[in-house]
This record gives C-alpha cells, structure tokens and sequence, in this order.
C-alpha cells in the first residue's frame, strides 16, 4: 500500500495521471471519431459523415477556446488553432518534469478550468457521438465495425471520465475509495441507459426524443433559477430575477439533461432530475413500439430504477456513512435532513 501511494505521488505517476492518461484519452477520441467520419464519407454515406464531423469539430473549438481563454493573447490564438487543451497538459508536464511548482496550474486548470472543459466536451461531444452511432446502428441495421465499436467505448469512457475528475475536484477528494467506484459504477449505468433510451426511440420518433430532453431541461433550467433567486435576493416571485438566474444556470442544467453532476448540489434539484431522468428514460424505452426486444426492454427498465438507487446511495453518502465502520467524522452534509446544502459540491 505504502508503494502504491509513493508510485501515485511520485514525478512520474503525477505525469501520468494528471496528463498522460486525461489527453490521451481526450486525443483517442477525437481521432477515433475523425477516422469514423472518414469511414462514412469513403461509403459515400455523406449524411452520417457530416453529423459525425460536426459533433467533433464543433464542441472542440469550443473547449479548446474555454480552457484558454484567460490565459493571454498566444493561448487564445492557440485556442482557435484547436492546440488550446494540448498546450495546457504540456505545461502542467514542463513544471512536473522541472519539478516546478505546480499549485497554481492545480488550482486553475487541474481543478477548475480543464475539468469543466472536459465536462461540457463531453455533454456537446461524447455523449451526443455515442447518440448518434447508435441511431445509426439501429436505423440503418448495418454491420457494425471494430472502428464503430472502439469510437463508442471511448466516447463513453471519455464522458465517465470527465463528469467523475469534475465531481472528484468538487467534491470526491474528501470522500472515500468505496464511493469514487460507486460513482464510476453509477455513471457507467446511468449514460449508457440514457444513450441507449435516447438511440432507440429517435430510429423511430425523433420528436420524442425532443420533447423529453427539451422538457427536463426547461424544468430543471426553471426550478434552478428559482432556488438561485430564493437564495440570492429573497423575491421568490420576482419573474424577472427567476428567468434571469435560469438563463445562467442554463448550461449546468444542458449537462445534467445527460448525466447528473449539479443537481447534486441541492437536495429538490436532485430528486427532481432523477424522477424526471427515470420517467423520460421510461418513457422513450417503452415509447418505441416497434421494440420486440422484450428481455432487452425489461434490462433497460431495470438498470434505469438501479442508476436511479445508485444516485440515491451517492447522494445521501453522508447519512449512510454513519451505518459503516471507519466513515467517522464526516463533516460535509448534504440533502434536506443536513439543514442546508453542501457548500464544497
């Protein structure tokens, strides 16, 4: 164990994991999905290779523009050359190697800046490509290739990665071992039950698919506006004060229309999004009825009420820590028997 520790603190496991592993990743699944979009156009499927392409380029401009963007001019530009997230990682691996301090590029970018970058390149990118090959997959009942297989588990292990290195930042370090797995565990079955839900009922009603995201996220995007004008001026009814605070809560709210991570902050927010993500999730698996899978559609159902407990567990970790030995002293609470919110999440 004492090994272990020393290899995860030492120069070279801090190169590894904090750069080695998170861009090789990120990289791994910009190439795939390039190669994948190469594919379609060879085929001659220029519709596919399009909306392929598109849910590349278009989020990583945007990522790479972000994580630069306070970081001076020859960043910037760096940014919109689509270098912005590799020029980063080479300077957090300059400082290790250099044996520089590396606190405030820690505190900036490890802890803030590329993770949250990662995290909405996984709501505008991974999540929407692992969408889209499904749909693909279903609607066009083609082979599907090793490269189609590979480009989909990355894009999956891409998005896990991001949404658990953002709540880890926030808030897992303070956590125990047992919790980081479960939470692994929880958005492993959450997005791949979302993907699926989403894949299946857009081969055949891509309206519906609409309706129920678009209606989680007004809902969601609504009722965090309100909480934020409750909290911040006291005129829960003030109109304009909510739609404001709605219009900046927005973009939380787009990603947790995919994969819970604010919503945790507040105990109404939670048990809102997941009853709102178990009943669309319901709704669009059992929407299709072309679907004859009826051993896959009973699975589907079963793993979106487990994702939904998993939540749950995570959750109320504080609570539940009081029944488990050595979880002593946990001071940050959460949810409505804490008294108030978790002010580190």
């Amino acid at each position: 164990m004492d090994d272990l520790k020393s290899a995860w603190k030492s120069k070279t496991g801090k190169v590894l994991r904090l750069v080695v592993f998170p861009l090789g990743l990120y990289i791994f699944d910009v190439v795939t999905d390039l190669v994948l979009a190469v594919q379609y156009w060879n085929s001659g499927d220029m519709y596919w290779f399009g909306w392929t392409l598109g849910f590349v380029i278009g989020p990583s401009i945007i990522m790479n523009i972000a994580v630069t963007f306070f970081s001076g001019l020859c960043a910037l530009v760096l940014g919109f050359l689509q270098l912005g997230v590799v020029s980063v990682y080479f300077k957090v691996m300059y400082k290790l190697l250099k044996d520089e301090n590396v606190e405030v590029l820690e505190e900036y970018f490890l802890k803030v800046n590329l993770p949250l970058g990662h995290l909405f390149e996984a709501t505008l990118e991974s999540i929407p490509q692992l969408c889209l090959q499904l749909y693909i997959m279903l609607y066009t009942r083609e082979k599907v290739s090793a490269l189609k297989v590979i480009s989909m588990l990355i894009s999956l292990i891409s998005a896990v990665k991001a949404v658990t290195t953002y709540w880890w930042k926030k808030v897992g370090e303070k956590s125990s071992s047992w919790l980081l797995a479960l939470f692994v565990i929880w958005k492993l079955m959450e997005l791949t039950v979302r993907v699926v839900a989403i894949g299946v009922i857009a081969t055949n009603f891509q309206e519906g698919v609409i309706i129920c995201l678009v209606t989680l996220f007004v809902i969601t995007s609504l009722i965090a506006g309100w909480i934020r004008s409750c909290e911040s001026t006291n005129k829960c009814c003030d109109l304009c004060n909510v739609f404001g605070q709605m219009i900046l809560v927005s973009p939380m709210m787009a990603v947790d229309t995919f994969s819970m991570v604010f919503s945790l902050k507040e105990w109404i927010m939670f048990w809102l999004n997941t009853t709102m993500t178990l009943l669309g999730n319901i709704l669009m698996i059992t929407g299709d009825p072309n679907w004859k899978n009826i051993p896959g559609l009973v699975a589907l159902l079963v793993f979106s009420v487990l994702s939904a407990c998993m939540g749950i567990v995570v959750f109320y970790y504080d609570i539940i820590c009081k029944q488990i030995s050595g979880c002593k002293n946990q001071e940050n609470r959460v949810g409505p028997d804490a008294g108030g919110t978790n002010e580190n999440v």
